[in-house]
């Protein structure tokens, strides 16, 4: 999600993974898993901070 549409935050990547499979990810832990993955992935995004 976040490499087609990078202005997605990870807050709403947690909430997709929770209404998907049912499983509560912090979006902290999105971000890291997503950090350790991939390069060029900003520490925080705008909407992590609101959401």
């Amino acid at each position: 999600m976040k490499e087609k549409n990078p202005s997605i935050g990870y807050g709403q990547i947690s909430m997709q993974i929770y209404e998907a499979f049912g499983v509560i990810v912090s979006r902290f832990s999105v971000g890291r898993i997503l950090r350790k993955r991939y390069k060029n992935i900003p520490l925080v995004t705008t909407t992590d901070l609101h959401g």
